[in-house]
C-alpha cells in the first residue's frame, strides 16, 4: 500500500516535495477491517437472533394464552 505525502517545501516556487510512503498493510489495515467490522456485524447478529427470541416467545405467549381462552370457553359453554 503507497500513500502520497505533499508537503510545502518553504520555496515560493510552488513545487510541492511529494513524498511516497510505503505503508506496512497490517498496520494500516488491521485494526479497522480485522477487529471492528467482524465486532460490529457480530453484534449485529447478537441484537437480531435477540429480536427473533423475544418476538417468538411473545407470539407462542400470546398464542398459548388464546388457546387457554378459547379451550376455556368451550369447555364452559353454559356459562
Amino acid at each position: 500500500m503507497l500513500k502520497i505525502i505533499k508537503k510545502y517545501d518553504g520555496s515560493g516556487d510552488g513545487g510541492d516535495v511529494i513524498k511516497i510512503v510505503r505503508i506496512r498493510m497490517i498496520m494500516h489495515m488491521l485494526p479497522i477491517r480485522m477487529v471492528l467490522m467482524p465486532l460490529i456485524l457480530l453484534l449485529l447478529l447478537i441484537m437480531i437472533t435477540i429480536t427473533m427470541i423475544m418476538m417468538m416467545r411473545y407470539i407462542a405467549a400470546d398464542n398459548r394464552s388464546d388457546n387457554k381462552i378459547h379451550r376455556y370457553i368451550n369447555n364452559n359453554s353454559e356459562l
